[in-house]
């Protein structure tokens, strides 16, 4: 619950930012957008770096809509030091507006005191839980770049994907909303409109974070969360701009203005509809046909009714191999179980 009330209230900044720079029509885009796909149903609410990255680097692109350089800065360190280090690269584009808008001096004291301030928070919560001085945020890196054995990184153990992975993955959770975000920065540079360059530089990190994640060999869905709220942006963006052109070349054509309305009217409802179809559906296929981890362990027997020696004061939930589809604790039917790991 508190996750879906921290992801809303960014894509609620999100909403109001693109409301007051590009106007309410593509705002409501998003919203619809975001309410709907079912790459947000998943991410929106899982406890992973990434999805507290997803939350900074959103809030990063509503402070860039708002023209706040020093929000932008302090977003775009939180989200990679208290989530992801690697989410910062996502965040490139909105480095070069704050250097462009903000002044330097500014930035960049504010940018080392927040740095100096968060890394070492970090290192104090690291203290307390592993008992010596470490850096988490450290060991990530060197784990992940240099590798244990100086070999590069270590990431490929857990399995490589070819370069169309993420695009699959994303046609899959977002269908027609990702064709529409990937062609925002043609239609973004075609438009007259200064404002659309602004929703362009906003939802820029989609596309730099997106093209390096397929340059890896390792990849997994979650990694794409830090960007699903630019996906919904962008192709809120490309909705607005190409129902704009479509009214225009008909009346062009027709001369009819009223009807031009009424034709461009229709397109946007018409894409948003089935966008709409399509994000439900495979939201409902998720919750009937990949239940299953969440189901199960109800299923498990209520041991508060257990009366004497057969009482534990606790029970071993044991998993193995599939640790990572364990939901959660909440699940359990009884306080009295807990949750154990076999070493395998």
């Amino acid at each position: 619950v508190l996750l879906g009330v921290v992801c809303a209230l960014a894509e609620v900044a999100l909403y109001k930012g693109l409301m007051s720079a590009c106007g309410p029509r593509p705002a409501r885009y998003l919203l619809i957008l975001l309410l709907v796909s079912s790459g947000m149903f998943t991410a929106s609410t899982t406890l992973l770096p990434s999805t507290l990255s997803m939350y900074f680097t959103t809030l990063a692109s509503s402070a860039v809509l708002d023209y706040n350089p020093a929000l932008v800065t302090l977003y775009v360190i939180a989200g990679a030091v208290l989530g992801w280090p690697v989410a910062a690269l996502a965040a490139v584009p909105l480095g070069f507006f704050v250097l462009v808008v903000g002044k330097l001096s500014n930035v960049v004291s504010m940018g080392v005191l927040v740095l100096f301030f968060l890394v070492s928070l970090s290192a104090i919560v690291d203290q307390l839980f592993y008992g010596r001085w470490t850096l988490s945020l450290l060991n990530f890196l060197i784990y992940n770049a240099v590798g244990a054995d100086g070999d590069g990184g270590n990431s490929q153990l857990y399995g490589v994907e070819g370069p169309l992975f993420y695009l699959k993955n994303a046609l899959n959770n977002f269908n027609v909303v990702l064709m529409l975000a990937m062609s925002f920065p043609v239609v973004a540079l075609l438009s007259r409109q200064r404002r659309r360059k602004l929703m362009l530089l906003a939802a820029s990190p989609l596309y730099v974070w997106f093209t390096f994640m397929s340059a890896l060999p390792h990849k997994e869905e979650r990694f794409l969360y830090i960007v699903y709220p630019h996906l919904c942006l962008a192709a809120a963006g490309t909705i607005a701009s190409t129902a704009n052109f479509l009214e225009a070349m008909f009346h062009l054509f027709f001369k009819n203005r009223s009807l031009a309305r009424c034709f461009g009217k229709a397109a946007r409802r018409a894409i948003l509809c089935c966008t709409c179809a399509l994000s439900i559906a495979r939201t409902m296929a998720l919750l009937l046909h990949y239940r299953a981890p969440m189901v199960i362990y109800t299923s498990l027997p209520k041991l508060e009714g257990v009366q004497g020696a057969a009482a534990p004061p606790t029970s071993l939930v044991c998993v193995g191999a599939e640790w990572h589809r364990f939901p959660s604790s909440f699940f359990l039917p009884s306080p009295m179980y807990r949750l154990g790991f076999v070493d395998a």
